[in-house]
């Protein structure tokens, strides 16, 4: 069944923009007079949508993901955060509908609350303004994985590592791919790369941790060597995954900041011989 049109809008704080647009002489551009009516609406119009460019309309099952967001993000300090943080880049965006940074954020920020399609949007404007945007393209990939469309994420994976072959996150989220693909020994590679000194795991917004808070690459690299049959070198890097972070904890998590809780049982299954 097709999808209902977009039943959520955000044009109710441009009302009274709309009717001030409406009042203008606006014209068209060497006009002859003869409809100057039906000029200013069209061009009152025009400005509004320029206006509007800025601004989110909903799938019917996001705006209800996105008004519960909103009623209950105001009851915690760190959703009042969010909440500011969503407000200040629409309306950046607003101003600017080519920010591709703010873009970016709200992006980041619709993924967090589930809004996956919507900030798949916001991604591929971003990449449209900027073919370059490396982090974009990492971003995106997470939400194709949010969907389980692998083929597509491994595609915006690879083209983030080729424009920044440094982005830990990149190289992470790649590896923890390639697991879910069965490809174990492609994710001993990325997971490795992600953990030299030279790659770098760069937070999506201001007052955030990275992405490797918890220190969870060992554990990825556990699970890659279990699925290879290499029980020591599993357990070694099990094992490793259980130190304390060496990471400050100033901050809010990173949305993709694992925690695996079942680092220890694995350890046992494979040590009693499971």
């Amino acid at each position: 069944m097709a999808k209902a049109a977009p039943a959520f809008c955000a044009l109710r704080p441009f009302r009274r923009l709309r009717i001030a647009l409406m009042q203008m002489k606006l014209e068209f551009p060497g006009s002859t007079g003869r409809s100057p009516g039906l000029a200013r609406r069209v061009s009152a119009l025009m400005a509004l949508f320029t206006l509007l460019l800025g601004q989110k309309c909903f799938s019917a099952n996001e705006s209800d993901t996105f008004r519960t967001w909103q009623a209950t993000a105001k009851t915690t300090q760190l959703g009042q955060q969010l909440l500011t943080m969503m407000n200040a880049v629409s309306r950046a965006i607003s101003v600017n509908p080519s920010d591709k940074y703010s873009l970016f954020r709200r992006a980041y920020l619709y993924g967090t609350i589930g809004c996956t399609e919507s900030a798949l949007a916001d991604l591929t404007r971003v990449i449209a303004i900027d073919p370059n945007f490396a982090a974009a393209y990492t971003e995106r990939a997470n939400c194709y994985l949010d969907q389980k469309n692998f083929e597509r994420a491994l595609f915006d994976l690879n083209r983030a590592i080729v424009l920044d072959p440094r982005s830990g996150d990149a190289l992470y989220t790649r590896g923890r791919l390639m697991l879910l693909m069965n490809k174990p020994s492609l994710a001993l590679n990325d997971l490795r790369r992600s953990q030299s000194s030279e790659c770098r795991f760069a937070p999506a917004l201001p007052g955030e941790l990275p992405a490797n808070h918890y220190d969870a690459t060992d554990y990825y690299i556990g699970v890659a060597y279990e699925a290879m049959d290499k029980k020591d070198e599993a357990i070694r890097h099990y094992q490793a995954s259980l130190k304390t972070p060496r990471l400050g904890t100033v901050g809010f998590i990173h949305r993709y900041a694992d925690q695996p809780l079942d680092a220890k049982y694995r350890v046992s299954m494979l040590e009693n011989g499971y």
